[in-house]
């Protein structure tokens, strides 16, 4: 299987194990359009925890921005922005 195939697979909105970390267990990818995907971590299917990442029309730019409840309860938000180099 490619691997465009299997992003896609995953971009179905079902949700996948994550193993490592105690805030999110779970998370599912959600593809909004051909540079935009939204991706939603859980826990206990709960939502707990949001990201957004956009990439540039010319591929230049990737801006991801999350959104999530830490351990001690308060909300985080954190925007990170790449350039392509």
């Amino acid at each position: 299987m490619h691997r465009a195939s299997k992003l896609s697979e995953k971009c179905a909105g079902r949700d996948y194990p994550i193993t490592g970390r105690e805030i999110l267990l779970t998370f599912a990818l959600k593809r909004m359009s051909p540079n935009t995907l939204d991706d939603l971590g859980k826990k206990g299917g709960k939502g707990v925890g949001c990201a957004h990442s956009v990439v540039a029309k010319d591929g230049n730019l990737w801006t991801y921005t999350l959104k999530e409840r830490n351990a001690k309860g308060q909300d985080v938000t954190a925007t990170e922005v790449y350039d392509k180099q």
